[in-house]
């Protein structure tokens, strides 16, 4: 059997978990792994085994198909070959192949160099920046697996943590002018602090989140586009039968056997005019920013991809009154969602730059106590040094003292002291004065 890898590389929410499933169970001997490069495998490589606990528990809210095997069965079966080689920033930092970070190579090639038994997959939801680069290290096939942007972008909003790990993804190193763009419109433009880090929700307003996803999508359509091998449309899958024919035969001619699509079923929704007033300007802001990383045939490009694989479900096709209530009562809920969305982040935003604020002015009152308490040591060493110098100064003074008062010359000169005392005290009293007091003295 071919041993070459095959790499399926997609954004989160892309019917990526159905394609790996898919692959997992072909009669034909695939190894499969479903987003090796992830998070909870960097935690867990001390304990591979913990790996195997990760299963079902979020399935149906996901809308994920249920697995025969853990998720992770065959990362954690090989984890003797890559716990030494997953580094935490291939994860995010290494999303768009840039040489300041850990791009992932050596991992997916410590994993290769372990897969005896069936031909390996790498099934990947971090990896859409960065196909080139794993094509030209690896070899392999590249399938690129995308969906359109409108429908991916509500099923982020199934779980709560997709947008913090967008938003940790456009901090990765790179040299996209689009990213610098974006990342000036955000709330929180650099680095989270520690205490934003430990929030998974709420992160970006509603049109910040669809700015920050609808850039990564573009640009990872873009590079499908430039390395991928086959581009695969999941919505096209679920509604023609003659695509998944198609991509099935693509498929075999790449030696990619055994792949049976046929129940392929992605949920598509129905789009209105006030949803078209909140994504079309956001978009149009994308595609601006664009134009300075992509000539005019990339960026066009994408938008003819976009038209042309659109799902077939419009507004237009509903005819009846009882969907078009419908439609009146979901764009309400999508509308109510898009500001609770906002509601809630800029609450916590305001909540997260006061916390910031707090700590802030909590470490500088900190800093000018110790600069008072240091202060204050300072003066009353001085103050202690002083008196001790006064003391001694004092005890200097009373030795000298009492060493006048025993000398021999101050004994012998007491007479004329007591003569000079009473010429004084004859001038400043008079004669009469002075006798009086001597006769009065006498008298005691």
């Amino acid at each position: 059997m071919n041993s070459s890898p095959i790499f399926i590389h997609s954004l989160f929410r892309s019917g990526s978990t159905y394609f790996f499933n898919v692959v997992r169970s072909a009669l034909v001997g695939y190894f499969c792994f479903q987003e090796a490069l992830h998070p909870v495998v960097y935690f867990h490589r001390d304990d591979p085994q913990g790996l195997l606990k990760f299963h079902t528990s979020t399935y149906e809210l996901m809308r994920h198909p249920n697995l025969d095997k853990p998720v992770f069965y065959e990362v954690a079966a090989v984890a003797s070959a890559w716990k030494e080689k997953l580094t935490y920033s291939a994860i995010f930092d290494g999303y768009f192949g840039s040489n300041k970070a850990d791009n992932g190579v050596e991992f997916f090639r410590a994993i290769l160099g372990e897969v005896k038994d069936g031909r390996p997959v790498f099934e990947e939801c971090r990896t859409a920046g960065r196909i080139g680069i794993l094509k030209e290290n690896l070899g392999g096939f590249h399938i690129y697996l995308w969906r359109n942007p409108w429908d991916q972008w509500w099923s982020y909003k199934t779980i709560d943590h997709l947008d913090y790990q967008n938003r940790e993804i456009i901090n990765a190193p790179n040299t996209l002018n689009a990213i610098t763009r974006l990342r000036s419109q955000l709330s929180f433009q650099e680095s989270y602090t520690d205490t934003v880090l430990q929030v998974q929700d709420g992160v970006l307003t509603a049109e910040e989140s669809y700015l920050t996803f609808y850039l990564l999508w573009c640009l990872g359509l873009h590079e499908g586009i430039k390395h991928a091998h086959l581009l695969i449309n999941i919505d096209r899958l679920t509604e023609s039968e003659a695509y998944r024919k198609e991509t099935t035969i693509r498929l075999v001619e790449n030696n990619i056997d055994g792949i049976d699509l046929s129940d392929c079923q992605i949920p598509q929704s129905n789009y209105f005019n006030e949803d078209i007033n909140f994504f079309s300007p956001l978009e149009d802001r994308v595609h601006e920013w664009l134009t300075e990383d992509f000539s005019a045939e990339e960026l066009n490009r994408i938008e003819e991809l976009r038209r042309e694989y659109q799902p077939k479900t419009s507004s237009e096709e509903i005819k009846n009154k009882q969907l078009k209530n419908f439609a009146r009562q979901i764009t309400q809920i999508r509308a109510v969602s898009r500001r609770f969305e906002t509601s809630k982040t800029v609450y916590l935003q305001n909540y997260l730059k006061k916390s910031i604020e707090y700590e802030t002015k909590s470490i500088e009152y900190e800093t000018k106590s110790v600069e008072y308490e240091t202060s204050l040591l300072k003066i009353s060493g001085e103050y202690e040094a002083k008196l001790e110098h006064i003391d001694l100064e004092k005890n200097r003074a009373l030795e000298l003292l009492n060493n006048i008062y025993n000398s021999r010359s101050w004994r012998l000169t007491q007479p004329l002291r007591w003569v000079g005392n009473q010429v004084h005290l004859l001038r400043l009293h008079g004669l009469k004065s002075r006798i009086a007091a001597l006769l009065k003295k006498d008298q005691r």
